[in-house]
């Protein structure tokens, strides 16, 4: 433009309107793209863009359909509002706090947890439902007690129970082990909140496991299995849509499936009126079955070739459904009774009476200590 003219008024709100699509542009596919879940932002950033090309365009037709678009990304906005407000005034809401800096993500895993510690755990509705310390080592797992005269090796894999969301250090199920033992067992805890079989396969598979265990004779196993971890296998969970994932070809081989980053269920799980309408949970089908065992034998092989023989024991609570689909797939679970109500806390996890019920089930049954 020539020095001195003046830009047309009729376009500097374009211009204007151009800019901030430009920008808010690329901030929704920056945080869309990269998982993030603060669906707020996305909504705002739309509903911002559609009211600014409303005043900038001068077509009738096209401001019409535009300014119908704003009312109706600002009717969802309210709507999102109001189903947030009603979940932050429920009665009794659950909140569940966690030292910030405790988890960080991980592009294979999802999330992992960060060395350091003790980081404070509280989740507390009316009343406190725990309150713990979390310590983590260097190689990125729970600290478990040392073992002072080891003779064997134990790894445990699983999820939140294993990882023991709730309780101390010396109080999950692979410390309670150390301890049975009177310290002649060195235990590694491989758990982690809302992980699952894959999670356990990709541990391996990524080199994970044998950068982080020393061995000493004999290595066992133990994966501590809930029905949940069906789910998680397939990837139908809302709390973890980042880590990697397997499934089954057509011959029945295990793969990786393809990375799920991009999924827009990433970040539509921010929106609390999309977590109502798909709060129920996704069925169990057959496929998940076979899915889970195909990971579980996977992994018992891989932990087979990198510890000598080494075996993999599948724990669940005594539920004959459960033992009788897995046993058909080859996979044999060891299972302990069901634990009374008084060894868990009121959110389901097991508290330190429920860990050292498993973890003397895990010392006489599976390692064959003394009762």
């Amino acid at each position: 433009m020539p020095e001195g003219t003046v830009m047309p008024r009729r376009l500097q709100p374009v211009l204007v309107a151009v800019g901030v699509t430009l920008g808010g542009g690329a901030v929704i596919r920056h945080r869309v793209m990269s998982g993030h879940t603060d669906f707020f932002t996305v909504l705002g950033l739309a509903t911002l863009i559609a009211v600014v090309w409303t005043f900038a365009i001068r077509q009738r037709i096209a401001r019409k359909l535009l300014l119908g678009l704003s009312a109706l990304l600002f009717a969802v906005t309210l709507i999102e509002l109001g189903f947030w407000t009603l979940k932050k005034t429920a009665k009794q809401p659950v909140s569940h706090y966690v030292t910030p800096g405790f988890g960080t993500r991980d592009p294979v895993l999802g999330t992992r947890a960060n060395p350091g510690g003790p980081y404070v755990a509280r989740k507390s509705d009316d009343r406190v439902i725990f309150e713990a310390q979390y310590t983590i080592d260097r190689n990125r797992l729970r600290t478990t007690l040392e073992a002072t005269d080891p003779t064997r090796t134990v790894l445990f894999f699983g999820g939140s129970n294993t990882f023991g969301e709730g309780v101390n250090d010396s109080e999950t199920t692979s410390s309670r082990v150390v301890a049975l033992s009177d310290g002649r067992v060195r235990a590694y805890n491989f758990g982690l909140g809302g992980y699952g079989t894959h999670h356990m396969l990709l541990l391996l598979e990524e080199g994970h496991v044998a950068a982080a265990v020393k061995p000493v004779g004999r290595v066992v196993a133990v994966y501590y299995l809930i029905p949940d971890h069906l789910r998680r296998a397939a990837g139908l969970v809302w709390f973890d849509r980042r880590s990697q994932l397997f499934e089954l070809g057509p011959s029945g081989s295990l793969h990786r499936a393809p990375a799920r980053a991009s999924d827009p269920k990433n970040w539509l799980d921010g929106s609390a009126l999309y977590r109502r309408l798909h709060r129920n949970p996704a069925p169990i089908e057959r496929r998940h079955y076979d899915l889970l065992a195909a990971i579980v034998k996977e992994s018992g092989r891989r932990l087979a070739e990198l510890y000598d023989g080494c075996e993999l024991h599948v724990v669940i609570e005594e539920r004959e459904w459960l033992r009788k689909e897995l046993d058909s797939r080859g996979v044999s679970p060891r299972q302990v009774p069901p634990l009374p109500a008084t060894h868990r806390f009121r959110d389901g996890h097991l508290n330190a009476d429920g860990h050292d019920r498993l973890a003397r089930f895990v010392w006489t049954e599976i390692l064959g200590g003394d009762r």
